[in-house]
């Protein structure tokens, strides 16, 4: 082995555009700002980079880069190929160790001892959300991910609930998991002056008052809620502010039945599609909306409830899995089956401005308790456990 300085891999590839659709996602933020910290810490590691062939190099890894060759078959699932296209790839001898930070990303068959991150149990959590030939493909799915948990020298959480749920369903020991949670990026927290968010609403067509949901649409993201409580909101009588809906969502397969279920309800003029939002208009977006509306059933960590705090937003959500961990007392909680409460909820958050001024103070507050260097530090202090695990065991 590379004692001296230890070499470590750590799986870029999420960082790298059109590698599986990771980049624009909640792992490609992880990857993306964690990378971003550990390159300019100074430790003890010698850190390389794993990237795939063929797709282009973010200029954060560039020059530090391991390349993970493609393989000649690559029209199975990404999971299954990575089982014996990994442990072809990587030297047994060229590194200390290996942090993949997804487990879909990872090999139980990796040739170096291997540190693995865990974003969420949603396909077990939740399962019942899904249609039966989901379910199939995710029972399928698990036993790989399964073993590719328990092989790992270290598992690291995203949160409480998500070690919670990694011991519950793939039967992990406490002591085997370590929780590094995330944080919102620094350019969350910036004031704005008043002609950014003006010019902003105007690129977006977006009127003055709104309210925003950033996200996908899968089952758990709980949209209909939302919507039934614009329809509740419109029949009421008190004004229905627009809903600005962020994401590329009209490529997924729920969408159709999406716009479906908007237009028997009637809402199709209050909600405004903007597409993919760029990072560098999500913290100004955040901040312009009246309030962040987010009815979700399930998250391994709830980043863009951090996001809207950090930003001055106030948060309405639900009290479920993990998302109490990041709002804390810093938000409105709502009944996730309760439209007519959530009607309620968005009304209040419009017309008081006590509570908006209440919501807004503790949310900066409790964005301001992670922090992204945290995440890097909590990160190395694993690489450091398992190394001298590794040396121990090697004595």
């Amino acid at each position: 082995m590379n004692n001296s300085p230890q070499n470590i891999l750590i799986d870029a590839r999420a960082i790298q555009s059109g590698y599986k659709q990771h980049k624009n996602r909640g792992i490609g933020y992880y990857a993306q700002n964690l990378i971003s910290e550990l390159i300019n810490m100074d430790i003890e590691y010698t850190l390389t980079f794993l990237e795939e062939q063929g797709l282009p190099v973010d200029p954060l890894i560039f020059g530090k880069s391991f390349i993970l060759h493609k393989p000649l078959i690559s029209r199975m699932p990404k999971i299954i190929e990575a089982q014996w296209s990994l442990p072809i790839n990587i030297p047994r001898k060229s590194f200390e160790m290996v942090h993949f930070l997804s487990h879909e990303d990872a090999s139980f068959l990796s040739p170096c001892p291997y540190v693995v991150s865990v974003m969420d149990a949603i396909t077990l959590a939740v399962r019942d959300l899904y249609k039966p030939w989901q379910r199939l493909k995710y029972q399928a799915v698990y036993y790989i991910a399964k073993r590719i948990i328990k092989n790992a020298e270290m598992v690291i959480a995203i949160s409480e609930h998500t070690k919670k749920d990694i011991m519950k369903y793939y039967g992990i020991p406490s002591e085997n998991i370590c929780v590094v949670p995330l944080a919102a990026e620094q350019r969350f927290f910036q004031e704005w002056l008043p002609n950014d968010v003006i010019n902003l609403r105007a690129r977006y067509e977006l009127p003055e008052t709104f309210i925003l949901y950033v996200g996908g649409i899968d089952p758990r993201k709980n949209l209909v809620i939302l919507f039934k409580a614009m329809k509740a909101l419109l029949e009421s009588g008190s004004y229905c502010p627009t809903l600005a809906f962020a994401g590329r969502i009209s490529n997924q397969r729920e969408y159709p039945e999406m716009m479906k279920t908007i237009r028997s309800l009637g809402i199709e003029h209050l909600i405004k599609f903007l597409g993919y939002v760029p990072d560098e208009d999500l913290p100004l977006l955040f901040q312009a909306s009246r309030a962040f509306v987010y009815p979700s059933r399930y998250e391994g960590f709830g980043l863009p409830v951090l996001q809207a705090m950090a930003s001055g937003t106030p948060v309405l959500t639900t009290k479920l899995s993990s998302i109490p961990e990041v709002a804390g007392n810093a938000a409105v909680y709502i009944n996730p089956d309760d439209p007519a409460l959530l009607a309620q909820a968005i009304n209040a958050i419009l017309t008081n401005k006590e509570m908006r001024s209440s919501l807004i103070a503790s949310g900066k507050k409790q964005a301001a308790m992670f922090s992204w260097k945290r995440t890097a530090d909590e990160t190395v202090e694993v690489y450091r456990e398992v190394i001298k695990k590794i040396h121990y065991t090697h004595s």
